[in-house]
């Protein structure tokens, strides 16, 4: 009986092919890993365009519902568009945070 070792092929001059069998094992895994990574990048695209679009469609749904300009894109006849702001108090800490 040959030697045999776990996960190998027999030690014979009856296996001859041993070297090309594991060549070929390796081309195919090799093989099936950019297959399967060419793969998961189209499914991560679709996924995530279609939970982005399914996201923003509820949300302008429900916004339009509401009834909210969240954009404050109506233009509503006024004397000036400026948004009027409160000034900040000045202190050191707001000058260390500024944004």
């Amino acid at each position: 009986d040959p030697a045999m070792t776990a996960g190998s092929f027999p030690q014979s001059p009856q296996f001859p092919a041993r070297k090309s069998v594991k060549k070929f094992f390796l081309l195919l895994w090799r093989g099936w890993k950019k297959f399967a990574h060419a793969l998961g990048v189209v499914n991560t695209t679709i996924l995530l365009t279609l939970t982005y679009f399914g996201i923003m469609a509820i949300c302008s749904i429900i916004s339009r519902l509401l009834g909210s300009d969240l954009l404050d894109k109506r233009l509503k006849p006024k004397p000036s568009y400026w948004c009027d702001r409160e000034p900040d108090e000045i202190t050191l800490e707001t000058c260390r945070r500024q944004f």
